[in-house]
This record gives structure tokens, sequence and C-alpha cells, in this order.
């Protein structure tokens, strides 16, 4: 975000005070973004306004400070409209800043986006629970492709969570956060939220809930798994509600991850984010939808793939 200390106050006086009247005074501000302006934002370099966008958030960083390190800008640029959803509301003040630390920091966590080398460099691919059989770039059979390595296991078991609460718009007094979205397992449920810790003040906010059939079957295993989390990275109403359905597409149900040896060499070409159509008569299997966790090549060894199922009712329907 930036200022421009020329212009006026918000009251129409002039900004005479706004910088120190000497060089031993110093001067500090806190900054917050006005909800109604469409919260902050990173200053255009391209052109006017801001880039709120994490596509281009994360683009712009890459092309402005990526060092020495190798991009493939082609693959980011199939990605940017898709991340784009997500509305980057931050200042950045550091120039010693890595870029690529920064988004791992501040972007990544809030994406469900995982890291990858394509074809052209560093780049990322997009981690979608959802998948359907449309997304499936192939299949893999036990014995006839690939071969079993490890038994499958439950991997989130301890990190359940089907009412998940983002707070978000950090408050201009400093004290927590002033608004909050939350997705809940109950059609009844309403979120309350207060400025003062939970206490009944003058003011209080009354802030959404919305029932998700996802977060209702994760109750009917689990009971209520409640999750809280602050993000400072957004101002944006529906970024907030965005990221709390991927935290309940994630984290409401059970992922499994099993791992497989690549008996020919069709896994070569695998990436993270990659869907494949598993079929494994010994698990009960039958062309599920897989996704590529980690890959691992070379050594003198076959690849071989960690995949993550997820559960069958994360699926979209046939055609979406």
């Amino acid at each position: 975000s930036y200022f421009d200390f020329t212009g006026s106050l918000a009251n129409g006086n002039a900004s005479t005070f706004s910088l120190p009247r000497n060089e031993e005074e110093r001067v500090s501000y806190y900054v917050g973004f006005v909800a109604a302006d469409g919260g902050g934002g990173m200053k255009n370099p391209y052109g006017a306004g801001i880039l709120r966008g994490a596509g281009d958030v994360i683009i712009w960083a890459l092309r402005s400070a990526a060092g020495e390190l190798v991009v493939d800008f082609n693959s980011l640029e199939n990605l940017r409209d898709r991340l784009n959803a997500f509305k980057i509301d931050l200042y950045l003040n550091d120039p010693e800043v890595r870029s690529l630390e920064w988004i791992r920091e501040v972007i990544l966590p809030i994406v469900p986006c995982v890291e990858i080398n394509a074809a052209g460099g560093w780049s990322l691919a997009w981690f979608d629970y959802t998948a359907n059989e449309s997304n499936a770039v192939g299949r893999l059979k036990e014995g006839v492709n690939v071969s079993r390595s490890s038994p499958a296991a439950v991997i989130n078991g301890d990190a359940i969570a089907n009412q998940v609460t983002v707070q978000y718009r950090p408050a201009i007094d400093g004290r927590g956060f002033a608004s909050q979205v939350t997705i809940t397992p109950d059609f009844y449920n309403k979120g309350y939220k207060t400025l003062a810790g939970g206490l009944i003040v003058a003011g209080e906010i009354v802030d959404p809930s919305y029932p998700n059939r996802i977060a209702m079957a994760s109750k009917s295993r689990h009971g209520v798994r409640r999750l809280d989390i602050g993000l400072a990275q957004t101002w944006d109403d529906t970024t907030a509600t965005l990221i709390a359905n991927n935290f309940i597409i994630a984290r409401a149900l059970a992922l499994t991850a099993v791992t497989y040896q690549g008996l020919s060499d069709e896994l070569e070409e695998a990436r993270p984010g990659d869907v494949y159509l598993l079929s494994d008569s010994g698990m009960s299997w039958d062309a599920r939808v897989a996704i590529v966790q980690d890959v691992t090549i070379g050594a003198g060894e076959p690849p071989e793939v960690t995949l993550i199922l997820p559960d069958p009712l994360l699926m979209r329907p046939k055609g979406d």
C-alpha cells in the first residue's frame, strides 16, 4: 500500500503536519483501510490503480524481485485469473524482503496451491480436493503401471475442523479484527463477535454464518470441531468467505495418503496437484480420484508418488 503526503486529509485540511519538522523528530502512523474503498492492495507499477488479486500480486512480486530464481511465468499466467479471486490487502515496506519468502509467508497459506518445478522453472499448481474424473490426466492401476509401496493412512485425523471462523479486516484500534465469517454445520448457528474480546459493547458486530453440507457430514462423524483463523492479508468479505470454505474442504473430512512406485516411466512427468484415477483391488478402489502430493525421481530408482485420496463427498458433480 502507499501514501501521498502531499494531498489533503479526510476532513479537507492540508496535511501540513504529516512530516517531521526537523531531523531529530520522528513521526509514526497507524494505517487502516476504509472498507468502502475496497481495502488496500499494492500500487500498480504497470498502470493506474492498485493490484489486489493474488495472481497479480504474485506475478508482480516475482517480476520485481525474483533474484536468481528461474520462474515459469507462462504457467503462472494460466493460474492468474483463478488466484485473482483472492484479494490481498497489505503493505510491503522492507527493501530487503525476498519475493519467494514473502509469497510463501503471506499468500500461499491462504490459496489452494502447491509449489512445483514446471518446465520453465518455479511455479504453482492448483490443489483441488473437489476434483472429479474430468480433471484426471491419466490412470494408475496397481500391478499394471504402479505398485503400492506404503499402507494407506489418514493424514489429517488430528486436524479435522467443521466449524471454521475466519476473522479479518484488522481493527483500527489494534484490538483483534473488525469482521468475521463462519462456515458451520448448524443451520441455526450465528457468529457473534465484538471488538472488546467478546464483551457486549456498543456497536457489536453480528457476522454471517453459512451452513455447509460438507461441514454437516463431518459433524455427524466427528462432532463439532472448531477452528478460528485470523487473517491480516485481506479486508475483502468475499475472500474471507472463500478462504473459510476452502478450510472446510481441506479439513472437514478425512484425507487418505498412499505411496506407489512406478512400473513404467509414466510417473516421470507427474507433478504435485495432478489428478489421476487410481484402481487398486487390494484396497477396493476402482477409478478413485487421487491427487499427487509428492513425487520422488532419481537415485537410479523408479519414480515414486504419494497420492491424496479425498473423501468422495468432496467431489464436484460430473460436468462441473
